[in-house]
């Protein structure tokens, strides 16, 4: 009987336009099969081609874009806590297929909880007005809503996404340690082995996003792009301390750097 060796997990962070994902599909490019390098996506699983769960995981990125329209830090915050939960099946499916060597992710769930949940919750505590009611009828397909509450419904989640968003809200204030063990346990994962954060120039992420053809997110503008680079900053340098290795790339040189340390 074989033994099988845990993968290696890497995970790529930093803001949006950071360029987490063109690296990750250069790494899976350069692996060339599944065995070496298995890439998985965090928030957008269907961008993995042998992930599953590719049908919740565009109803998710459809109601996140109608979280943005509607600038509502609680559904937003609801559904990126639901597509956080589809990586650790990915996971442990791509182990279960695979037995891959190394698995790169793009984002991880406990990494980014950490850093987004005290940024909504600061957002909306800074709001000058009280948060608009939940409107009558999400602007979504009734089809979209069914599969995202029944995966809620599924996780053992509230499927009323703003009361769930609420709850996730008032999470940010446990300890770090409490916070990251309630987290390990809802998404059933650990924390990665290494974290490689790509460090670039704020103005360059923005160039990046204007150019993407996607809608702008909550957290899109400069001001909120720079906090959660600060997020990300606090989150690894206590990560570093408990033991998680942690490497900052800066470009240019990104892929090359991130290559070398999968290899090793």
């Amino acid at each position: 009987m074989s033994v099988t060796t845990a993968p290696l997990v890497v995970a790529l962070v930093g803001i949006d336009g950071c360029g987490k994902t063109s690296v990750a599909h250069e790494l899976r490019r350069q692996a060339g099969n599944e065995q070496d390098v298995t890439v998985l996506h965090t928030i957008r699983p269907h961008e993995a081609p042998n992930g599953p769960l590719h049908e919740l995981s565009r109803q998710l990125e459809e109601l996140s874009a109608a979280a943005d329209r509607l600038r509502s830090p609680q559904l937003k915050i609801a559904t990126f806590y639901l597509q956080l939960a589809t990586y650790g099946p990915a996971q442990r499916l791509a182990i279960d297929a695979w037995r891959p060597r190394v698995i790169v992710a793009d984002r991880h769930p406990l990494v980014d909880s950490l850093v987004y949940l005290p940024l909504y919750a600061r957002s909306l505590a800074r709001s000058a007005t009280a948060p608009a009611p939940p409107p009558a009828v999400l602007p979504v397909d009734p089809r979209v809503l069914l599969g995202v509450r029944a995966w809620a419904r599924r996780i053992g989640c509230d499927t009323d996404l703003f009361r769930l968003g609420d709850e996730l809200l008032a999470m940010h204030a446990l300890p770090a340690h409490e916070l990251i063990a309630h987290l390990r346990d809802a998404f059933a994962i650990e924390l990665p082995d290494v974290v490689v954060l790509l460090d670039v120039p704020l103005e360059q992420a923005i160039r990046r996003l204007d150019g993407r053809g996607r809608g702008t997110e909550i957290h899109e503008s400069a001001a909120q792009l720079a906090a959660v680079a600060r997020g990300y900053d606090q989150v690894l340098d206590r990560l570093s301390a408990a033991g998680v290795a942690v490497l900052r790339v800066h470009e240019p040189g990104g892929v090359a750097q991130v290559a070398a340390a999968v290899a090793a």
